[in-house]
């Protein structure tokens, strides 16, 4: 990638001087982002039931067909693991289910249809306290019953930059040659523009990444320019940590795949974060900002075991016009010979806007339609674990 271009970067770090009794290792977050602007990815908003009909109508169709019209909505509301399993269960296309994917990612951090929300009574204020207890409990005890091991961090990463025109004059570059006119050829919707696998190994409770096993023989394709790490167990130490000591509240019940979730909605302010966040030049040695977030936390009310958590960071002026997100989703792997649960899923969803460039073309009476902006998405899944035991050779 071209450094002259102007680029930016984020990142994302959970504090290593965690205040508490909980062990907090990192989780980092790199964004490798040009100067962009506008207010969000652009396409045609539907609610669930507006694309559940379209759905049904578009099964016979070709793959690439039904691709393209996916490609150009954005939801309303959240569409669940299970209802992209559903949806991908129906369309065995690549393009569909890779547009699939990208259209339920990107609506991650919605509120759920209401008619999802399982109606069951909210539990009295003590069950409440002793689901999060058993949380609290779950996260204190859960990382170290955890074994050596190794998975296969499989990543797939979406970019709204236009197809055909990706990054061959260099991010900034690209953008400064758009096009005047917004014509139907120009595309922005989001797509696959990149691929990559690793070998992750959990080694003594730190997270330890082999070299990349992609076709470009590095740990990320060079066009990705969104990479994430630390999912086994540091975000959930945190999110924790702070959220106990500043503000957690009942959200409403969810379905899993084995019952109902209890969610649970915290903010963190500020001054109790430890969500570390350095905005700026890739070269630059700017000190992290550590921003108010906020998020959810759904778990299984019997057992504390945390089945989802995300992220949301609320950054300061003049990084307002910033938004990142981060999801990771557990379940039971199996392990050697006992099952575990850890990551299956995770996501990062990112949306910059230049703030300043849309207030100069304000001040000048330009149209503010053509500011630029880029979303990354990408979306990550933690398969093939093993026990990980180091070769041992005996030299006579």
């Amino acid at each position: 990638m071209n450094t002259g271009t102007g680029l930016s970067g984020l990142t994302i770090i959970m504090h290593k001087n965690h205040a508490s009794r909980y062990t907090v290792r990192k989780l980092v977050v790199l964004f490798l982002l040009g100067a962009f602007g506008s207010a969000s990815f652009a396409g045609t908003r539907a609610s669930m039931h507006e694309v559940e009909q379209m759905l049904r109508s578009l099964r016979d169709k070709p793959d690439g067909e039904v691709a393209t019209t996916i490609a150009n909505l954005e939801l309303t509301e959240r569409a669940s693991s299970l209802r992209l399993a559903q949806w991908q269960a129906e369309f065995q296309g690549k393009q569909t289910r890779e547009a699939l994917l990208a259209l339920a990612d990107a609506s991650a951090f919605l509120e759920l249809p209401s008619e999802e929300i399982p109606q069951i009574a909210m539990p009295d204020d003590a069950e409440r306290k002793q689901i999060l207890s058993r949380t609290i409990e779950y996260v204190r005890t859960t990382l170290h019953r955890l074994p050596n091991f190794s998975a296969k961090r499989s990543t797939t990463h979406f970019e709204d930059v236009p197809e055909g025109q990706l990054l061959s004059t260099g991010i900034a570059g690209f953008y400064r040659n758009r096009p005047a006119d917004s014509s139907s050829s120009y595309s922005r919707v989001l797509h696959v523009l990149s691929k990559a696998s690793i070998v992750v190994k959990y080694l003594n409770g730190l997270e330890v990444v082999d070299a990349g096993v992609s076709k470009h023989g590095k740990v990320h394709s060079p066009a990705m320019r969104l990479t994430t790490s630390g999912e086994f167990g540091p975000v959930l130490s945190v999110v924790i940590g702070d959220a106990i000591g500043s503000q957690v509240f009942w959200g409403h019940w969810e379905q899993g795949a084995d019952g109902p979730m209890a969610v649970l909605r915290y903010v963190v302010p500020e001054e109790n974060s430890h969500y570390a966040v350095t905005l700026g030049n890739v070269r630059d040695k700017e000190k992290p900002q550590f921003p108010a977030y906020h998020g959810e936390i759904a778990v299984d009310p019997k057992s504390g075991t945390i089945l989802r958590v995300t992220m949301e960071s609320e950054l300061n002026s003049p990084h307002r016009t910033f938004k990142s997100g981060i999801l990771v989703e557990y379940g039971p792997v199996t392990i050697g010979n006992r099952a575990y649960i850890c990551p299956i899923k995770s996501e990062a969803l990112s949306k910059l806007t230049d703030a300043g460039a849309g207030e100069k073309a304000r001040n000048a009476g330009e149209n503010t339609a053509n500011i630029r902006y880029l979303t990354c998405l990408n979306d990550v899944s933690f398969t093939d674990y093993h026990v990980f035991r180091a070769e041992v050779r005996i030299v006579p």
